[in-house]
């Protein structure tokens, strides 16, 4: 709040933030994969985050802010569970180590 005092910005935030509350064209439904891993059974994600129907949400009893440190076996074994069905990734993900600073995004090899 200071901050915005201070600098006399706070009536240009506040009508960004108007903009963007009453706006409607957002555009198109995201369209990449989405998932939620809550840790640490925290009941406010399920309500300030409406997953989309083909997100995947997974919700674990105990970890935290930090799972990688609180509950890594959980978070190593979910990351490979979201990826699983996903078959086009791998071809993506080798599509784009292909493009280089060449800027040609063809198989490897291909000139």
């Amino acid at each position: 709040m200071s901050l915005c005092w201070f600098t006399r910005s706070g009536a240009s935030a506040a009508h960004t933030l108007s903009d963007q509350a009453h706006s409607t064209g957002w555009g198109r439904p995201v369209a990449v994969p989405q998932a939620c891993a809550v840790f640490g059974s925290d009941e406010t994600a399920r309500r300030l985050i409406p997953a989309p129907p083909e997100a995947r949400w997974a919700e674990f009893a105990h970890g935290g802010r930090f799972p990688a440190l609180e509950a890594p076996a959980d978070l190593a074994a979910d990351l490979p569970a979201f990826f699983a069905p996903l078959q086009g990734v791998q071809v993506w993900a080798a599509g784009v180590a292909a493009c280089g600073s060449t800027g040609h995004c063809g198989p490897r090899g291909s000139a």
